[in-house]
Formats: C-alpha cells, structure tokens, sequence
C-alpha cells in the first residue's frame, strides 16, 4: 500500500502488518495537509479496522496482501467484505490449534444467539438482526450452565463443522 511501503521493505510477499504501524501511519496522516493525506487517512482507518475488527490473525496483525485493495479507491465499495470476513473466519477457525483464533470473533455471539434456545430474542423482527439479542443475557446463561469440560481439539472441531452454517446465516442476516 501507498502509504505503507517505506515502513516495511520487502515485506509484500506473504507477511504482516501489525496494527503499531498502522495507527503510527494514520496518526501521521493526520497531521499532513498535501493532497494524499486524506486518502492516507482514509486507508489507515480501513487497515485499523481491518487489522483490530474484522480480519485479524491470531496475533492481532492483517496479511499483507489486504492492503491491495486499499489501493483503487474507488473500487473498495465494490467487493464483498460480508463475504471476505465470514471466509477469513472460517478461515480462521479451521486452522487454529488452540482457542486463540483469528477473524471477526464478535459474530460468534450472535451466531450462538440465532442457532440455540439459550435466549430469546428481544424482539422477533428487527433490523439489522444483531440488535434483536441481548447478549448480556447470553453470558449470564451461559455463565450458569454446567458445561462439561472438553479438550481444545474438540472445541476446535466443532465450531470447524459449523462453519457452513454458521456462513449461510450471516449470508442471510445480511440480506433481512
């Protein structure tokens, strides 16, 4: 990425980029005034949120290879970030060893929300669908229900095998 090159020589094959340099580069984009600066800024915040929200690794960093589609400007509208993040989830469950994990993990909540009956919604039509749930009464629930313990690699399984489903109904709540 433009504004992003000079920090990290060589390192656009297949490497990271930590969420430090990052807000180093966006705060410097904030004190220039030439004609770059607001797209700068503007790429920073995008690179910010993807690297602390919506894509990051299990170290809290973005590949590399996300900065190029911060390049056309005016072609960042046009891709299916539902898409990229539900598949960087995905992608990110599937992989990892432990229960650190990767990926857009705020969505899990709701996931859990839409497919059990530990809670019922607060209200049965509601746009966008994320607001229909309580998730303070989620943890509670969950916090006193007496689950058996079980080892990482199962857990790991499990949410692995969810995944399509879990897919097909962010795909759908996107779309209410």
């Amino acid at each position: 990425m433009r504004c992003f090159g000079q920090d990290i020589k060589g390192c656009e094959g297949n490497y990271v980029l930590y969420k430090k340099i990052v807000l180093n580069k966006l705060k410097d984009s904030l004190k220039r005034e030439d004609k770059n600066s607001s797209r700068d800024v503007a790429r920073s915040t995008f690179c910010y949120l993807l690297s602390s929200l919506l894509a990051p690794n299990q170290n809290g960093s973005m590949s590399w290879h996300l900065t190029g589609y911060l390049e056309d400007f005016d072609m960042i509208g046009t891709y299916n970030w539902s898409k990229f993040i539900i598949d960087m989830l995905r992608k990110q469950i599937a992989s990892s060893k432990t229960l650190k994990v990767g990926g857009c993990t705020m969505l899990l909540p709701f996931w859990i929300c839409e497919h059990t009956r530990l809670i019922r919604p607060k209200e049965d039509e509601k746009f966008p669908r994320f607001m229909k749930w309580d998730l303070d009464k989620l943890h509670n629930k969950i916090i006193r229900l007496k689950l058996p313990k079980l080892n990482t690699r199962y857990i790991i399984i499990l949410l692995s095998m969810t995944y399509v489903i879990f897919t097909h109904v962010l795909i759908l709540i996107s779309f209410k």
